[in-house]
């Protein structure tokens, strides 16, 4: 009832204004309604947006070099066992919210795909505390092997 009355009387930047100041019952605590605002903004774009696209060589090295582990996805809207593979893809990236799941556009990233070495689509890089697991590298569409380099990332 709060909330709805000051979107009625505000237009938008009154409205982020004095969501700042509501309390909101959530789970029987006060909550502000910039933190519930937060929490679903975080929860939709998690929920929509289960990976991040690299759009640049330096992110690419950034996730590579860095200590989370990360599994990254070099695709092509043209190929088709790429669109076989990304719903399975998505449904890891939720069953492991410790691993970074990223995609990689081939055409879009020439110089990331060359960067990587990939030669064939879809091929799944797995990268943990900066270093390849060289031997867990899957070309191809198969879910068994994506969810081994997954499980080895995880543990």
């Amino acid at each position: 009832m709060i909330a709805s009355r000051a979107i009625e009387n505000c237009d938008a930047t009154a409205v982020c204004n004095r969501w700042a100041d509501l309390y909101i019952p959530v789970a029987g605590r006060q909550v502000t309604g910039t933190i519930l605002i937060h929490h679903l903004i975080s929860s939709l774009l998690s929920t929509v947006m289960p990976y991040t696209e690299i759009t640049s060589l330096a992110q690419y090295k950034e996730i590579t070099e860095g200590d989370k582990p990360a599994v990254i996805d070099f695709w092509a809207d043209w190929c088709g066992p790429c669109r076989v593979i990304g719903k399975p893809y998505e449904e890891l990236s939720v069953k492991f919210p410790e691993v970074g799941f990223y995609k990689v556009n081939v055409d879009d990233r020439a110089d990331i795909s060359k960067e990587a070495g990939i030669t064939a689509m879809p091929t799944f890089l797995g990268f943990k505390n900066g270093r390849e697991l060289k031997d867990e590298k899957v070309i191809g569409a198969d879910r068994q092997q994506l969810e081994r380099l997954v499980n080895a990332l995880a543990s």
